[in-house]
């Protein structure tokens, strides 16, 4: 079921399991009282940027009469492209609107607005989705203190039937996916995150938690806007490769909080860190406190020589002996240099990992499927990436195929 289709057939909204609309305003259309099998609801903005302003200026506005009533079986939401945020109490009726959400995805947006009244409206959201289990931030700015206040709502103690009301008991979080995208032409990206604040949403009933940091889409054109820098200037050797993480001590609360009795995830089974620059010490910390985890993605500060630095982390790895799959991002001592110096410097840190090295991991964790190592996730330094086939082979790009024991 998607509002306006293009060229497309009709679909029976008795049939429909999931709906795409995308937004001019900040107004939903009615749904056909037989839509009840919807699942999944998506909104897209499509608000020119022109107007975007005056929208959320508009003191005309009634949320209430601005989102009628949705069917109450919708359990997935996502929410794209909405750059400015929403009209202060938009998001507070939308939640009214869908108190049976268990999924939600948001995704490149200033989620709590451009005002103190908008990034109230966004809390309240999250205190009003009580059966929450998913959430997944990606690319989802804000001002300083979001984040944290995000956090607090899902440590809020859980209600009693009593005290609950009509927005239910408030369930536990299992899924958390905060991912960003490393935007090279931007100089100060990196300062524009909320590492002080992210480790604040870790909770004991986490399934998964991931922390992540993506490289952008590469293209050959000058002319793409993320092959220049913000004066408009080509970046002096094309788009900057790969990823940079986090720096100083910002990971010291994460893994504080993914170790510590109190805030330790109990049953985790998969952890991605790569948003974080941790020491060898740190991944072994967080492996040897979650020795349950299936798959596990860290970036890894370089430290001493590479045999020693990567006997450090397979050993860290023997920690978990269900493992079965491990990406190690490689950190080298700077992030400043040119691509071209990290990868003279540091690629000897990707390519020590032979086959001898996957077989004695494997003897540790026969679940072992795959195991990628790479230098800041950029493609031209080379990636060792070894997979495991049916026939028990495991087969690498570099490598080449090997069998193991």
């Amino acid at each position: 079921m998607t509002a306006n289709p293009s060229n497309a057939a009709p679909v029976d909204p008795s049939l429909a399991a999931a709906a795409q609309i995308p937004l001019q305003t900040f107004t939903l259309p009615t749904f056909p009282p037989e839509a009840q099998n919807l699942k999944s609801l998506t909104l897209t903005s499509d608000i020119a940027l022109n107007a975007y302003h005056s929208l959320l200026s508009d003191s005309t506005f009634s949320p209430e009469t601005a989102i009628p009533p949705l069917p109450r079986c919708i359990e997935s939401l996502t929410l794209e492209l909405f750059s400015l945020g929403y009209p202060p109490g938009w998001l507070t009726q939308l939640s009214r609107r869908l108190p049976n959400t268990k999924d939600l995805v948001v995704y490149s947006q200033l989620l709590g607005g451009i005002t103190a009244e908008s990034q109230a409206d966004a809390e309240r959201f999250f205190e009003n989705l009580r059966g929450l289990r998913g959430l997944h931030l990606l690319d989802v700015f804000a001002k300083p203190g979001f984040y944290g206040a995000i956090g607090d709502i899902l440590w809020a103690e859980r209600d009693t039937e009593q005290q609950a009301g009509e927005l239910g008991v408030r369930k536990r979080l299992l899924f958390l996916e905060v991912n960003f995208t490393f935007q090279p032409r931007q100089k100060e990206f990196l300062g524009t995150l909320p590492g002080k604040e992210l480790h604040r949403l870790v909770t004991p009933s986490l399934v998964t938690c991931a922390f992540n940091v993506s490289p952008a889409d590469v293209t050959n054109d000058p002319q793409d806007p993320t092959n220049l820098t913000e004066e408009g200037e080509e970046l002096a050797s094309g788009k900057e490769e790969g990823v940079r993480t986090l720096e100083g001590n910002l990971a010291e609360k994460l893994v504080e909080a993914l170790v510590k009795d109190e805030s330790r995830p109990r049953g985790l089974k998969v952890l991605n860190t790569t948003l974080y620059i941790l020491t060898v010490t740190q991944f072994g910390k967080l492996l040897e406190a979650h020795q349950g985890l299936l798959m596990v993605s860290a970036s890894i500060k370089e430290d001493g020589s590479a045999e020693k630095w990567k006997k450090d982390v397979r050993d860290a790895a023997l920690h978990c002996p269900e493992l079965e799959q491990i990406e190690v991002v490689v950190v080298p001592e700077t992030q400043d240099a040119s691509a071209e110096h990290l990868k003279s410097t540091s690629i000897n840190l990707v390519s020590s990992w032979k086959r001898e090295d996957i077989v004695e991991l494997q003897e540790k964790c026969p679940k072992l499927t795959g195991v990628k190592v790479n230098l800041l996730r950029m493609q031209s330094a080379g990636v060792t990436d070894w997979i495991k086939e049916e026939d028990g082979s495991w087969t690498s790009q570099p490598e080449g195929t090997v069998k193991s024991k």
